[in-house]
């Protein structure tokens, strides 16, 4: 993907989803956020401040779905 369609991807971005197919995987969701939360903020500074962005980790199990959602703040 060029440069200019990662950016402008980013620049849209309202939320990520992670699909997930074990209990441990959610474990690193909270390190992923906290790694996005620095890119973006140092990256893109006033999308970060004028935007919440979303995480999302699915866990893909037949027998019971779980979402996790993290909010960024504004900084």
């Amino acid at each position: 993907m060029p440069v200019e369609h990662v950016n402008d991807f980013i620049d849209n971005l309202d939320s990520i989803t992670l699909y997930v197919n074990s209990v441990t995987m959610l474990d690193t969701i909270n390190i992923v956020s906290q790694h996005l939360k620095v890119l973006i903020t140092n990256k893109y500074e006033n999308i970060a401040k004028t935007r919440k962005h979303k995480i999302h980790a699915v866990l893909q199990n037949p027998c019971s779905r779980l979402k996790v959602s993290q909010m960024f703040p504004n900084n």
